[in-house]
C-alpha cells in the first residue's frame, strides 16, 4: 500500500497524520490527535498545503488532554465559522465520558444531566467545549462521530484501523477518576542513558531505573484509545496516545496483545516518560521504529527510556519541538525534507 505517516513538531503535544491511498489512487487523511488549540491552525495549513486537500476523512482523538484535543477545537470552530475555506472533518472517534458514569456512581450529584455535564467538562479548552461543538456540527455539517473501545465499535477502514484498547469497563473505571488531585510526572528521573543493560540468561534488557519508575498516575492518560494502522501484514504501526502499563495489561483479547509484539512502528507514548514505558513493555513490543513528539530530554522524554530502547535496536525519531518527522512508502520523496536523525 501506498501511504505516509507525518508527526508535526507541535512542542510537547501530540499531532499525527496517516495518508493512504487505496487501489484507485484515492487518497485517505487520518488525524490522530491535533496537539493544543495554538496546534489546530498548524493541522489545517499543513493538510492543504502538503497534501493539497481540505478534508480529513477520519480524526482520532486518543483522550481528553487538552495537548491531545486542544486543536480540534479549533479546526471544529473553523468549520463551523468559516466553511468556504475550512479543513472538514468527516468523521471523528472520541470517548465520551458522559456515557458511562451515572448518579449512582458518584457524590452530591442526583440529577444525570448534571452529571453528563461535569463529566465532559474534561473536553473544555480555549472557552468551549469539544463534544458540544461536534454535536453541533453534527447538525449543522454532517460530522459523524463515535467512540472507539475494543470490545465496541473496533476498527475503521475495513480493519485498517484496528483498536486494540480501552475496553468500555476499563474505560468506566477511569474516567470515574478524571481530573483527580493527582498530578502527572512531568520530569526526567535521571540524565542517565545507561542504565539497561541485557540479561545473558533471558537475551532480555532490563533498567532498574525505569522499574521504579512507577506507572502514569493520570487516568486521562491511561483511558486512550490505542490503535494499530495495518496496511499489510509486514508493517503494523502502533498509535498509543498517552497510555501506560495498565493500559496495556488490559487488553480485552490475547490476540490483540500477540499483534503487538515485536512490531515495526510505534508512537511512544507520553511523549516518551519513563512511566509510560516499563521494561516489560519494551522487551514484547520491541519496535524496529519509534517516533516521539517531544520538545527536549528532560520534559517528558526520559534518557532512560531512549537507553532501553536503544538496547533492544530501536531507531528512535524525535520532533524535537519544531522538526516534523516523516515516515513514507511508496510515495515521493519531499525535496525540502532531509534525513531523519536517531535519537
Amino acid at each position: 500500500m501506498k501511504y505516509e505517516i507525518d508527526m508535526l513538531g507541535v512542542g510537547a503535544a501530540d499531532a499525527l497524520l496517516i495518508r493512504f491511498f487505496d487501489d484507485n489512487d484515492n487518497a485517505y487523511v487520518i488525524l490522530v490527535d491535533s496537539g493544543n488549540y495554538s496546534n489546530g491552525k498548524t493541522v489545517a495549513d499543513f493538510v492543504k498545503n502538503r497534501y493539497k486537500t481540505y478534508t480529513i476523512d477520519l480524526a482520532i482523538c486518543t483522550h481528553c488532554d487538552e495537548d491531545h484535543f486542544g486543536g480540534f477545537i479549533y479546526l471544529l470552530e473553523n468549520m463551523k465559522n468559516n466553511p468556504n475555506t475550512s479543513v472538514d472533518i468527516k468523521k471523528i472517534l472520541i470517548n465520551d465520558p458522559g456515557l458511562h458514569i451515572t448518579q449512582d456512581d458518584v457524590k452530591y450529584y442526583q440529577n444525570i444531566d448534571n452529571v453528563r455535564k461535569e463529566a465532559r467538562s474534561v473536553y473544555n479548552a480555549n472557552g468551549k467545549n469539544l463534544l458540544e461543538l461536534i454535536w453541533d456540527l453534527s447538525q449543522k455539517r454532517g460530522l459523524s462521530y463515535s467512540e472507539a473501545f475494543s470490545d465496541k465499535h473496533n476498527s475503521e477502514f475495513n480493519g485498517l484501523i484496528d483498536i486494540l484498547g480501552p475496553s468500555i469497563d476499563f474505560y468506566k473505571n477511569q474516567a470515574l477518576l478524571f481530573r483527580n488531585d493527582l498530578k502527572p510526572y512531568d520530569y526526567a528521573l535521571a540524565d542517565d542513558n545507561e542504565d539497561a543493560y541485557e540479561i545473558p540468561e533471558t537475551k532480555k534488557i532490563y533498567s532498574k531505573k525505569l522499574d521504579e519508575a512507577g506507572n502514569d498516575p493520570s487516568h486521562h492518560n491511561k483511558s486512550s484509545i490505542i490503535f494499530l494502522f495495518k496496511p499489510d501484514d509486514e508493517h503494523y504501526f502502533l498509535f498509543t496516545g498517552d497510555a501506560d502499563a495498565e493500559s496495556f495489561e488490559n487488553f480485552k483479547y490475547q490476540c490483540d496483545i500477540e499483534k503487538i509484539k515485536n512490531i515495526y512502528w510505534m508512537k511512544l507514548p507520553h511523549h516518551g516518560s519513563a512511566h509510560n514505558m516499563s521494561n516489560d513493555m519494551i522487551n514484547y513490543i520491541h519496535p524496529k521504529i519509534a517516533y516521539v513528539s517531544t520538545e527536549k530530554y528532560g520534559h517528558y522524554l526520559d534518557k532512560i527510556v531512549v537507553g532501553a530502547l536503544k538496547k533492544v535496536g530501536t531507531s528512535i525519531y524525535s520532533t524535537n519541538n519544531t522538526v516534523n518527522v516523516w515516515h513514507h512508502n511508496n510515495t515521493p520523496q519531499r525535496n525540502d525534507y532531509s534525513t531523519a536523525k536517531k535519537l
